[in-house]
């Protein structure tokens, strides 16, 4: 599991225990928490949520997700806002 996941899901959890968050129906674990501690929460989110396959940045093949010329058109885009500006 990503940890800035974790993460979230902690931040959320603490505003559920002071009273910043309210859920509806979906617990965010708080229970397990008070009973058994940080370390069982974060192991028990850890084994029950899906595991997602990320690509790294590097297997990715960005060339096809953008247009040949998607230079030139960055600087005509450019070109004129700043020329709007100046106007």
């Amino acid at each position: 599991m990503d940890k800035n996941v974790l993460i979230d899901r902690y931040e959320r959890l603490r505003n559920q225990a002071l009273g910043k968050l309210f859920t509806t129906g979906q617990g965010l674990g708080l229970a397990l928490f008070m009973r058994k501690g940080m370390v069982a929460w974060a192991q028990a989110w850890t084994e029950h949520t899906p595991k997602v396959k990320r690509e790294s940045p590097q297997g990715l093949d960005i060339k096809n997700h953008f247009p040949n010329n998607i230079n030139s058109q960055i600087t005509m885009l450019l070109t004129n806002m700043i020329t709007n500006l100046n106007q």
